[in-house]
């Protein structure tokens, strides 16, 4: 399974990528940058397109990227006014100009409407020539997964963050989970889990989704705490800074960083 880095950070610092980055590692596991392309990072078009340095990550190589349309950003706040064809428009430029090969449709089915979704999905492909990885939410229904499955080779399921659809397979328990997994694994799809951060729905499903992306590596600076990631027993454990120390900010976040790529290479190899 592909698990892919998510979230806002400093990925060019990072994987030391600008040659004025002093090299600061907390752990530096057998020259883990040496290896650049197989680093998976899952970014937002909504906060990319403001990045002027992005373009180096793209053009560097330095990783496989799959990029997200931005339409969690409108589902969270309902004050943005959004000429969508436009926005539409400027999310397929940018991906052109950027090589982008996999890419989430404009899933906005919860801010505007589902007609108006699918509209949008047929204007991508279109001004693309590619198609983008479609996003299953409820208010399709299952027939639309099914018919998903048929004709796209890659599809995706919302289960992280403030949505209905994440609600609704919560709500469940992820009971429905299989359903989904099955009917793609029967045309052939691969599945990507979007936020998929349950660790007891990852574990039971693991097996069965191409992909999925997370955020939880932020999580150590926001806790205080380093992660380490024990090969052997696929474990990612994780150390708490000792009580009245506070933990030094870009070195602690190096390491967390080494430690989910190394995880992402384990999942590669072992899921």
């Amino acid at each position: 399974m592909e698990l892919y880095l998510a979230g806002e950070f400093d990925y060019i610092r990072m994987m030391h990528l600008s040659p004025d980055v002093e090299l600061t590692h907390y752990q530096q596991p057998d020259r883990l940058y040496n290896d650049h392309k197989r680093i998976n990072l899952l970014q937002s078009f909504y906060y990319a397109r403001k990045n002027k340095k992005y373009p180096i990550i793209q053009n560097s190589n330095a990783c496989n990227l799959l990029i997200d349309s931005g339409a969690f950003t409108f589902m969270q706040d309902d004050k943005y006014a959004v000429n969508w064809e436009r926005y539409t428009d400027e999310y397929c430029d940018w991906v052109l100009a950027n090589g982008i090969k996999n890419f989430v449709e404009m899933d906005i089915d919860w801010v505007a409407s589902v007609d108006e979704a699918l509209a949008l999905r047929r204007r991508m492909e279109q001004r693309t020539g590619m198609q983008p990885i479609p996003c299953w939410h409820t208010c399709r229904g299952k027939q639309a997964w099914i018919d998903i499955c048929k004709e796209y080779p890659y599809a995706a399921l919302s289960l992280g963050g403030a949505t209905k659809t994440t609600s609704w397979f919560k709500q469940h328990k992820y009971a429905q989970l299989g359903w989904f997994l099955d009917v793609a694994a029967e045309h052939g799809c691969k599945v990507h889990g979007l936020g998929l951060t349950a660790i007891s729905v990852w574990l039971q499903h693991r097996h069965r989704f191409y992909s999925c992306d997370s955020t939880a590596w932020l999580a150590g600076n926001l806790g205080g705490f380093v992660y380490h990631f024990d090969p052997r027993t696929g474990v990612m454990g994780k150390t708490k800074a000792p009580q009245g120390k506070k933990l030094v900010t870009m070195a602690a976040a190096q390491n967390n960083f080494d430690q989910w790529v190394l995880y992402q290479r384990w999942c590669r190899e072992n899921m």
